[in-house]
């Protein structure tokens, strides 16, 4: 972390310690996602290419055309970090790499936390909570998952948590409605059972205990995903 400059408002004299942290941590800011920098309407992110390695630097700026509208991608460059290489330019292959619905999804979680770091300093300093209307927040986007694919989906986050108290509540926020709410825990514990009947986790073990292993049909699954993911290369 850089060191702290000595006029930022967390050291101005005669400044409320509270609202001086609450300053500190409005600069220092988190930014949502790894790779990820935004400044305002700004943003840099750093991608890479899962498949060949490359980095790229992916700029540009977002907008909103009325409070509550969706948050657009309203400019965007695709360039080489300094000093890298130059083996190929941009072609079709980095441009169908680049993660646009989840980079949004991350900016749209970004100007949330912002917000909510904004709020808390303004009320730090202010001594009331301001009035301005809050960001939605992140939306679903593209299609809704086919039923096959959730249920894939659920099994391999459920085998690769690490199990224990709050299993199903996180499972349900990673797995949230449309509306983004997380999915109540009843409700994934029902789905967790349902996928077990139906052969995407293994089954239940001696005593009934649930067994962490998947089931033939989620095999099936990553082997056939894995095969249309070599097709398309």
């Amino acid at each position: 972390m850089p060191d702290v400059p000595a006029d930022t408002p967390d050291q101005r004299p005669g400044l409320d310690p509270a609202a001086g942290d609450a300053l500190a941590s409005l600069l220092a800011g988190d930014h949502g996602h790894p790779g990820l920098h935004v400044t305002g309407a700004r943003f840099i992110y750093e991608h890479v290419e899962p498949r060949r390695g490359r980095r790229w630097r992916i700029a540009g700026t977002t907008r909103r055309d009325a409070p509550g509208s969706p948050l657009v991608i309203a400019e965007l460059t695709v360039a080489l970090p300094e000093g890298e290489p130059l083996r190929s330019g941009v072609d079709t292959q980095v441009l169908r790499s680049l993660p646009l619905g989840r980079l949004l999804t991350w900016l749209e979680t970004a100007e949330v936390r912002g917000d909510q770091r904004t709020r808390t300093a303004y009320t730090a300093v202010m001594g009331r909570e301001p009035q301005w209307p809050a960001p939605p927040g992140p939306r679903r986007r593209g299609r809704p998952p086919r039923r096959e694919e959730y249920m894939a989906r659920l099994a391999q986050a459920y085998l690769t948590d690490q199990g224990g108290p709050g299993l199903y509540e996180r499972l349900g926020a990673a797995f949230p409605d449309d509306q983004g709410r997380p999915t109540p825990a009843a409700t994934i514990t029902s789905h967790i059972h349902l996928a077990r009947r139906q052969g995407w986790l293994g089954p239940t073990g001696r005593g009934r205990r649930p067994t962490r292993d998947p089931g033939p049909r989620l095999v099936e699954w990553l082997q056939d995903t894995t095969r249309k993911d070599d097709d398309d290369v």
